[in-house]
This record gives C-alpha cells, sequence and structure tokens, in this order.
C-alpha cells in the first residue's frame, strides 16, 4: 500500500481505543506509533503506568460516560509523570459511543481539536528545532508559519519566513529536524547549489538520508 511505517498513528474508539491505549503502554521500538489518540476508550482501569518513550497522546470522553471516564483521566496522570505530551477533552455530556455524528453538542467538535492538538505540537517541535539551529547557523527568520500543505515539507520566502507543513509531526523526528535544517540555511544561500550544501552539510551531514 505504500505506506511508511514510521510515519503512523494509531487512534481508536472504545474497545479499539483500548488497543490504541495498550499500544502507547505495551510497545517496542519496531511498533512504536508517532502519536495515539483515544476516543472514550475502554478498560485500562485508573492505574496506568506510562513508559519512558510514551507516544504523544490525545483522548476525548464524556462525564457522563461510566466506562472511559476514570480510563482517560487515570492516563493524563501518567503521562505527566513522565512528562509526556498530553492532552484531554472532557465533555458535560455525551455517554459513550458520540462519534463524529453532529448533534450540535460540543463534542461536535473534537475532530478538529485534534487537528488543532497536532498543529500546536508541529509549531511547538518546530520552535525547538530553530532555536537550536538558527543562533549556529547565523540565521534569523522573520517568522514560522505553518500550514496545511501537501506537496512540499516547507519553503523558505525571500522575506525570511519559514513555512512548514503541520503534517511534519506525522513524520520521523529526523525527518523533521532536516526539513527545518534545509528551509534555514535558505536564509544563508537561496537556491540548491554548492554554497547551500555546504551550509547544510555543515550543521547536518546526513540530511539527505533523513528526508
Amino acid at each position: 500500500w505504500g505506506v511508511d511505517p514510521t510515519k503512523l498513528g494509531f487512534i481508536g474508539f472504545s474497545a479499539g481505543g483500548y488497543i490504541a491505549l495498550k499500544l502507547a503502554v505495551e510497545h517496542d521500538a519496531q511498533t512504536r506509533p508517532d502519536f495515539v489518540g483515544s476516543v472514550y476508550g475502554c478498560c485500562m482501569g485508573d492505574e496506568v503506568e506510562a513508559p519512558v518513550d510514551a507516544p504523544s497522546l490525545f483522548l476525548a470522553s464524556a462525564m457522563n460516560d461510566a466506562i472511559s471516564f476514570g480510563v482517560h483521566t487515570g492516563l493524563v496522570k501518567a503521562w505527566k509523570a513522565v512528562n509526556k505530551p498530553v492532552e484531554i477533552h472532557m465533555y458535560a455530556t455525551g455517554g459513550h459511543g458520540f462519534g463524529m455524528a453532529k448533534r450540535g453538542l460540543p463534542h461536535d467538535t473534537w475532530p478538529e481539536r485534534l487537528g488543532d492538538w497536532l498543529r500546536r505540537r508541529a509549531r511547538a517541535v518546530a520552535m525547538q528545532l530553530i532555536d537550536v539551529y538558527a543562533p549556529e547557523m547565523r540565521v534569523a527568520p522573520r517568522r514560522l508559519r505553518l500550514g496545511d500543505q501537501t506537496t512540499l515539507w516547507g519553503s523558505c520566502s525571500p522575506d525570511g519566513t519559514i513555512s512548514l507543513s503541520w503534517r511534519l509531526i506525522l513524520a520521523p523526528p529526523s525527518c523533521f529536524e532536516a526539513v527545518v535544517v534545509h528551509e534555514l540555511a535558505h536564509l544563508r544561500s537561496r537556491g540548491h547549489g554548492p554554497r547551500f550544501r555546504a551550509v547544510v552539510e555543515r550543521h547536518l551531514p546526513d540530511e539527505a538520508e533523513r528526508m
């Protein structure tokens, strides 16, 4: 199917949410997902220990859902204990199984909140990388723009704006890092000639392999 196994997240609902959560807690280097989403996931109990390499976690459920309420609140504590990213949306009503149907209720928007979460994660990672590499490369991007590009990972405009696709958060961290270094290098050299390549190779010699 042409799916890159290093660019996979796992989202599940109810019993599927349980499988997603089990994968978040019990995985090895080959099976660790890049992120996990559990929507009213069940059956984990409220005492969970997060692994040190726990993936980013997104949770959504309702307070009047007796099946998943305790599960999700316990997971937040576990993820915070190992200082890993976790976001929870706990709606006042909705019960178990509100799904994606639009009913004119607050929980209708959880898919949009998932998208917002992924975009915020992408921006935070991009800023961390820029803070590391920009001083080292002696460049100062004017601003960072996160967009919805599907054909390019990133670009650098003549005014110094670095534009990145938020979908980089779904790529391997090494690829994300390579794209940021690549675009920062364009602040030193606009084209892809020898001068540009020298800048990139000085700061990230394996940039091409990471892409």
